[in-house]
């Protein structure tokens, strides 16, 4: 895919250690190659053309609030995603999407919690994603409408592809993205399904990933 047909839109609520994710920033950055970035974030971070929105609180509603705010600022055709507590590999921007109306989810999900010795596979996530960036705004802007402009309650009922039923299309390489889990962000927990690992291709072992992220 070409720079000019995608944007990278990351979002975060800054509740992450700087120093890891600014780890993070580092290898989004390395990874992504020449795709502009959006990042919305609630402090000032120098990541693409930022957007700093305040200390508005972690929520389900205030993260679709920031997606919106920087799908709205894009002006590429496609968004890809990416957020504060995910390692994305290469292979993760390397898709020519058919359709500006479909979700494109990455198919190669581990989680690695940091007080675990191996990796979890997840079924999908959203922070794993390339969509149409009108398409996806006009899912963010109907699920939004109406509602506060911002919500700090942790747990708020937020989700804009609830009547998707997950019919959104797949792509992946044997490559996976990693979703990390510090005990700082806004869930603890996620959902798994249940195969486990203690080496993935490219990033090597859990042992390797933390020592790479400090953590």
């Amino acid at each position: 895919m070409k720079a000019a047909d995608c944007t990278v839109i990351y979002y975060t609520s800054n509740r992450e250690n700087e120093a890891f994710e600014k780890k993070i920033q580092s290898i989004l950055l390395k990874m992504c190659g020449d795709f502009p970035i959006i990042s919305v974030s609630q402090k000032p971070i120098e990541l693409g053309e930022n957007i700093c929105v305040g200390n508005v609180g972690a929520s389900d509603h205030n993260l679709y609030r920031q997606i919106q705010i920087a799908l709205q600022a894009a002006k590429t055709p496609f968004v890809i995603s990416a957020e504060a507590d995910n390692l994305y590999p290469f292979d993760y921007f390397n898709l020519e999407p058919g359709k500006l109306d479909e979700i494109y989810r990455y198919n190669n999900i581990w989680l690695l919690k940091y007080w675990r010795t191996v990796f979890v596979r997840k079924e999908w996530c959203e922070g794993a994603q390339i969509a149409g960036r009108e398409y996806y705004l006009s899912l963010v802007n109907a699920e939004l409408e109406g509602k506060p402009m911002w919500i700090n309650q942790a747990h708020t009922r937020t989700n804009p592809f609830r009547n998707l039923n997950r019919s959104w299309m797949w792509y992946g390489t044997e490559v996976p993205v990693i979703s990390i889990k510090t005990g700082r962000g806004m869930r603890i927990n996620a959902g798994t399904i249940g195969q486990r690992a203690s080496y993935l291709p490219y990033w090597g072992t859990v042992k390797i990933v933390k020592r790479k992220l400090g953590m």
